[in-house]
């Protein structure tokens, strides 16, 4: 086990983003926001209107290999998008459910360029 977390922490260094892992084990999704984000088994049954706004409010114009969805014991839930290991990137949205559907909530990213040292 040793030899695997040793390895998981040098391959996060080499990606020049290893200094920031997010204490919830999710990347960088959510930022600073340390309330218990936790994995969702499956996307949300309206996952596809929160894709809809995520689509339209981007931080970037990167095409991501990855989701994760996240929610709080509250029900807001959390989209991430991601592109580890291959390039640092995430953007983040949460939503809250309203009787017209998911509103979005907050939406934030992060994109890190390992640096020539």
């Amino acid at each position: 086990m040793r030899t695997v977390v040793v390895t998981l922490l040098a391959l996060l260094a080499l990606s020049g983003c290893g200094s920031v892992l997010h204490p919830n084990d999710v990347g960088w999704c959510a930022g600073d926001d340390q309330r218990p984000w936790a994995r969702m088994s499956q996307p949300p049954a309206d996952a596809d209107a929160m894709r809809r706004l995520a689509d339209a409010h981007p931080n970037y114009t990167f095409k991501y290999r990855r989701e994760v969805w996240l929610t709080l014991p509250a029900g807001d839930v959390m989209l991430c998008r991601l592109d580890r290991p291959i390039f640092c990137s995430q953007e983040w949205w949460t939503f809250e459910r309203s009787s017209g559907g998911p509103r979005l909530l907050h939406h934030d990213g992060m994109l890190c360029v390992p640096g020539d040292d």
